[in-house]
């Protein structure tokens, strides 16, 4: 075999024996995103659309990527692209109105949780992130709604209970709330934000003692404003005064 026979042999063998098809490349980068390393992921799938850019799961899972990352502009055009190459991926709708709920646009949101639920009503987070985008978008009781459904479907998932106190909040029905908070509490004994909102609540209906343990419980378990909360509506000094007054 002469030189040049050998080398184009090689070159030949090399091209189609260790190049990746975009499927493999997707795969490699599942794996990777599945382990956490999020960025490598996205170079994987990056590959994959440079090898086929026809190929729907490349923009899923790229999307997905972005989402995790919070660039939620990339997530929605890569989404996008990824409905537009197969519209029946409901979990490309779900994570295009995640990113759509990330740009706070929350008509859009709303509009990609419809689609999928269309898809399949019982999908539980979709009801769930519906209501929290009608919650942004002002629709109290239309999140409420979503919130019942999701909690319908599924009644062991604590933050529902939290959102649906909150939009029970937001339409005047505190005792509704103050049963949901708990119920939160009840399913998950570290759920910080309903030890949070539920201290909120015992605060503007004057139960101090009550608001400062549910807001030290809600610290315990890292809430971010539990120990501000405490100081600016000086729990302690109420509770000496008003509640317990010498």
């Amino acid at each position: 075999m002469n030189k040049f026979l050998f080398i184009s042999l090689f070159v030949l063998f090399s091209s189609t024996g260790f190049a990746q098809t975009a499927e493999e490349l997707v795969n490699r980068g599942h794996k990777k995103q599945k382990k956490g390393k999020t960025t490598k992921a996205i170079t994987f799938f990056t590959k994959a659309i440079e090898q086929d850019s026809t190929y729907e799961d490349a923009y899923y899972y790229r999307g997905t990527a972005y989402n995790r990352l919070k660039q939620y502009d990339k997530a929605y055009k890569d989404l996008y692209k990824s409905i537009g190459l197969c519209q029946w991926n409901l979990f490309a709708w779900y994570e295009r109105g995640l990113a759509r709920m990330g740009l706070k646009n929350y008509s859009g949101a709303i509009y990609d949780f419809d689609h999928l639920l269309d898809m399949n009503p019982n999908f539980v987070r979709g009801y769930y992130k519906r209501g929290q985008a009608k919650m942004a978008y002002g629709d109290y009781r239309g999140a409420f709604i979503d919130f019942d459904q999701a909690i319908r479907l599924n009644s062991k998932y604590a933050p529902v209970y939290v959102d649906r106190g909150l939009a029970s909040i937001k339409m005047g029905h505190l005792g509704a709330a103050d049963s949901d908070f708990s119920k939160a509490i009840e399913l998950d004994n570290k759920c910080s934000e309903a030890y949070y909102q539920r201290g909120l609540l015992y605060i503007g209906r004057g139960k101090y003692q009550q608001a400062l343990n549910d807001l030290n419980k809600a610290k315990k378990y890292k809430h971010p404003l539990a120990e501000r909360t405490i100081a600016d509506n000086k729990l302690v000094y109420k509770i000496a005064h008003y509640v317990n007054p010498l």
